[in-house]
């Protein structure tokens, strides 16, 4: 599997792989809600790269948060490229998982996105709107943990990261990682991280070798 991402004017923005739920409408939230479909790859490979580059799942209204799982061999995502969900209503996040052999998350020093893996919460693009009441259901969304199981992570390079972070007044989720060896380098992070009201997720690394 192989997802390549540009940026152009009149281009397609945000190329890849997206499910959502989540359209005005609906009684008493004004939203009308579903199961996030979930993203599931089975392959011997997967590579991404370029700017904006995206597998991703988008909840922004009720119903079950779906699931993202990748299955592959090797899995090299680069250059502003990611894999991840965004929670933007009240309730879970969508879980991640990434289960390889090699994981390389590889960052852009002309880029300023985050090029990696995320399970991120923030406020409904309707709240604040002309007319939209101030309903919690739009500002306590929960980030979704991230699980990642790999013989070899490599996250090298500008913004490279993996991130399971709330930006509205929900809680951010926990990041596992069972890896056999890891490698951090460059101006990256590894984050579960509440930036307002909510409760921080918690880090865990599980290394059977060398963590450098």
């Amino acid at each position: 599997v192989r997802i390549e991402g540009f940026t152009q004017v009149g281009g397609i923005v945000n190329p890849g792989i997206r499910t959502f739920v989540g359209v005005p409408g609906g009684p008493p939230t004004g939203i009308t809600g579903g199961e996030v479909p979930s993203i599931l790859i089975n392959a011997n490979s997967l590579s991404m790269a370029g700017g904006q580059a995206r597998i991703q799942a988008t909840r922004d209204g009720p119903g079950a948060p779906g699931k993202i799982e990748i299955n592959a061999d090797t899995v090299m995502v680069e250059r502003g490229s990611s894999i991840g969900a965004l929670n933007e209503f009240v309730g879970a996040g969508t879980p991640v998982t990434v289960n390889s052999r090699i994981l390389n998350l590889s960052g852009d020093p002309n880029l300023t996105t985050l090029t990696g893996i995320f399970s991120n919460s923030n406020f409904h693009p309707l709240y604040g709107q002309r007319g939209v009441p101030f309903l919690r259901d739009f500002t306590l969304a929960d980030s979704g943990p991230i699980t990642l199981n790999a013989d070899k992570l490599t996250v090298l390079g500008n913004l490279a990261g993996i991130s399971s972070d709330s930006f509205a007044f929900g809680a951010s989720s926990k990041i596992t990682l069972n890896v056999g060896d890891a490698l951090f380098a460059g101006p990256g992070a590894l984050s579960a991280q509440s930036l307002l009201a909510g409760t921080s997720g918690s880090i865990t690394v599980n290394a059977s070798g060398q963590v450098n």
